[in-house]
């Protein structure tokens, strides 16, 4: 069964009795944010930081963009790791398609982050226990495609 949904998406009954929602586009930038409960000033400062793909032309329309469902998906990944404690900086960095990080590399920027938040402030506030978390199941070890942390920043799917 497939319900109807005002932001471009697909909600249906999965298996067990679990609602999939699947988020299609096109998305304006309005859309967009809506979408992602995000205000359209964060998503441009995204953008323009070069932590979000800039929107895509739209098919057979020379003088419009719109953003699509891997904007979604993206903009979701940056809200979850700034709600871990990680940085713009941090942010780019493990999502640089040149560099590729291996598990170790993904863990030292984590670690580093946890380190200098520990410092401003200590050892018991909100983002020191969710960098903590973040580190918990992480080994270090592997590869990219294997580091529980980005696994973890991905989210559900």
């Amino acid at each position: 069964m497939i319900f109807a949904c005002p932001i471009r998406a697909a909600v249906w009954l999965g298996m067990n009795g679990v609602v999939v929602k699947r988020v299609l586009g096109p998305f304006t930038l309005a859309e967009l944010a809506q979408a992602v409960v995000m205000r359209v000033e964060d998503i441009e400062l995204y953008e323009d930081c070069g932590v979000l793909q800039p929107a895509r032309r739209r098919l057979g329309r020379a003088d419009r963009t719109a953003y699509h469902a891997e904007h979604v998906e993206r903009l979701r990944y940056i809200k979850r790791a700034l709600g871990c404690g990680l940085t713009i900086q941090d942010i780019l960095a493990l999502l640089d398609p040149a560099a590729l990080l291996p598990a170790k590399d993904v863990r030292a920027i984590v670690q580093r982050r946890l380190s200098i938040v520990r410092q401003t402030e200590g050892e018991d506030g909100a983002t020191t226990q969710a960098l903590e978390n973040l580190l918990q199941g992480c080994p270090g070890t592997g590869a990219r495609r294997d580091c529980s942390i980005l696994k973890t920043l991905a989210g559900p799917g």
